[in-house]
């Protein structure tokens, strides 16, 4: 059911969306993805009180959620709730650069493997451009 709703949110068929998120939550409703996505498509319904709900939810599911903040702060300042969508948008910029460093992190995780590596020299098998011997 999640995966008909993504492709029914795709299409912008949001209320068909909707349907089958809340159906897919049914089955399991400590999923945080249905929960975001069902959030995400009562806010392009301009539902927000009931998208509150629904990110709300979903962020607690799945604290690093960033996207779940954000829409809760999108659909909270909709509302009126200044403060609320304050807290909630800064949640999602501290949230965007956690993942930022955590990805530059693996960036640099990844480069230490290259630089660590012996040079071409001292590894085994021909130098570039020499022949192999044959036995």
């Amino acid at each position: 059911m999640y995966g008909l709703g993504v492709c029914h949110s795709f299409r912008q068929d949001h209320p068909r969306a909707m349907e089958c998120f809340r159906r897919a939550l049914k089955i399991q409703p400590d999923s945080a993805p249905a929960r975001l996505a069902l959030g995400f498509c009562l806010t392009r319904t301009q539902q927000w009180e009931a998208a509150v709900t629904e990110l709300r939810a979903a962020a607690a599911l799945e604290p690093k959620m960033r996207q779940a903040y954000y829409l809760l702060g999108q659909s909270c300042q909709r509302l009126g709730r200044s403060q609320e969508a304050q807290e909630a948008f800064k949640k999602a910029e501290e949230l965007s650069r956690q993942e930022a460093a955590e990805r530059a992190q693996g960036m640099l995780g990844s480069e230490d493997v290259i630089l660590s590596a012996p040079p071409p020299e001292n590894r085994s098998g021909p130098k570039p451009g020499q022949d192999r011997k044959k036995p």
